[in-house]
């Protein structure tokens, strides 16, 4: 008799967030508020789409304190940059911040989840995973001059120190295009 490990089969949600169950296939740790890491640094967190779906907001769980500017958006794995909200000011603590963004339907394919905010003092709720899974993970960073503005094209880079923060960069997501 063999033994089969069971496989955890998470729900697909209408809100996805970036370091989920539905993208990592993991549970996930407690989330908590933190601080940017770095002014101007940009996290990329992966995520696989397994139907395509229309994004029509893009939203930020912001922590316990807000601050200055941040800029999110969606990248295909080429690096090229899909959609983002702009330089958005950061408003509202420990709530979800939704932005409108033009309709992005998104085929059967691997993207990132961006995220950069020009100042170390706001603060977002995310998981912190600890360096080595969030690079097994294959979340990259890229340091950007002072604009906190998503880049047209990511020039990605593997940072342990910085990658460590999961961020919940949420994507919300229409119903299943068919």
């Amino acid at each position: 008799m063999t033994l089969v490990q069971p496989r955890i089969v998470f729900p697909e949600p209408s809100i996805m967030a970036a370091s989920s169950p539905w993208k990592t296939g993991q549970p996930q740790a407690a989330v908590s508020s933190s601080t940017w890491p770095v002014a101007d640094l940009a996290v990329y967190v992966p995520v696989r789409i397994r139907r395509p779906v229309v994004v029509k907001k893009l939203a930020l769980a912001n922590g316990a304190a807000v601050s200055g500017n941040f800029d999110i958006g969606i990248y295909d794995a080429a690096g090229t940059r899909l959609v983002s909200t702009g330089a958005t000011a950061q408003s509202g603590t420990n709530d979800l911040q939704v932005v409108d963004v033009t309709d992005l339907t998104l085929q059967t394919a691997l993207y990132y989840f961006a995220c950069v905010m020009d100042n170390t003092t706001g603060a977002v709720d995310c998981h912190n995973p600890g360096a080595v899974a969030s690079a097994g993970w294959g979340v990259l960073t890229q340091q950007l001059a002072a604009s906190g503005t998503l880049p047209a094209t990511a020039t990605w880079a593997i940072d342990v120190t910085n990658a460590a923060k999961s961020m919940n960069v949420v994507a919300l997501l229409d119903t299943l295009v068919t």
